[in-house]
Formats: structure tokens, C-alpha cells, sequence
């Protein structure tokens, strides 16, 4: 059974889940942060809601910094997308394409560190399994990613 202070914390963790986007960097820490408040194991001391926020951004950053090399460079991505925009469109077509995907590789920036490369394999359709090896992330955050990505460019092209 749950004790009181380990049932707050998980309480205030999916309360401030509720409010971000799935993929981004505080919704992942918070998720980390649950599962491990859910470890039976784990000691609950004046400063356990701290602690697990504490531990989560290690537990993630450390993940991260085990797979910091970056799998494409700038000019592969941009020679995917060009690759996109030259099968067969009009020129006009063309440029508003490109000004679409400049501003979706922008706001990538922000979402998450792998989102760029997520969303040129989402355009050059490779599997969401061969992209997560790739990157060296999970299946799950991929595919996150690319819900975003989805959300994002909707809301760029229809606003």
C-alpha cells in the first residue's frame, strides 16, 4: 500500500503532467519522477517530492549524455527535405513548402533535442523502430515526437 507522502507526490507529478505536452523535457522528468516514487524500495523523507525530481533529471540526463552524438548533421537533414520539395511541385508551391518546413525545424528546436531528426524521418517515411535505434531513444518517445510534430505542423500550415 501507498503511504500518504508517496501518494502527494505522485499526485502533484500527474498534476503537472496534465498540463505539458507528452516528449517534452519536464513531462519526461515528471514521468521519470513517478515511476520512481513507485519503487517500493524507495525512502520517503522530508525532502521526497524534491529528491524525486532531483534523481529524474539525472536518471535522464545521464540517458542523454550516453547517446550524444548526432546521428545526422544539418546538411542531411536539409538534403532530405530538399529532396521532398523537388518531386514535382510549382515553384510558388515550392516556397511556401520550404518556409512550412523552416518554421516546423524551428519550433523542433525547442520541443526536444532529437525532434529535428524525428520529424526528416517522419518526412522520408522510415519506421518509427529504425529511427529510435538510430537516435538511440525509445520507440515511445519517438513516437511522441512525432505526434507533436503532427500537432505542430497543423497548426502551423492551418493557422
Amino acid at each position: 500500500m501507498i503511504n500518504t507522502m508517496k501518494s502527494e507526490a505522485i499526485r502533484r507529478l500527474q498534476e503537472k503532467l496534465k498540463k505539458l505536452m507528452p516528449g517534452t523535457y519536464w513531462f519526461e522528468i515528471y514521468d521519470k519522477a513517478i515511476d520512481l516514487a513507485l519503487n517500493s524500495k524507495r525512502k520517503e523523507d522530508k525532502y521526497f517530492f524534491r529528491n524525486l525530481l532531483r534523481d529524474a533529471k539525472k536518471t535522464l540526463n545521464r540517458k542523454n549524455q550516453s547517446h550524444t552524438i548526432d546521428p545526422r548533421s544539418e546538411d542531411e537533414n536539409r538534403k532530405s527535405i530538399e529532396s521532398l520539395i523537388d518531386s514535382g511541385l510549382s515553384p510558388l508551391n515550392k516556397i511556401i513548402f520550404q518556409s512550412y518546413i523552416d518554421q516546423i525545424m524551428g519550433q523542433c528546436k525547442k520541443i526536444h533535442p532529437f525532434a529535428q531528426d524525428v520529424f526528416s524521418d517522419l518526412l522520408d517515411g522510415v519506421q518509427v523502430k529504425v529511427t529510435a535505434d538510430k537516435l538511440y531513444i525509445s520507440e515511445s518517445l519517438v513516437k511522441k515526437l512525432r505526434v507533436q510534430m503532427r500537432q505542430l505542423s497543423r497548426l502551423i500550415i492551418y493557422n
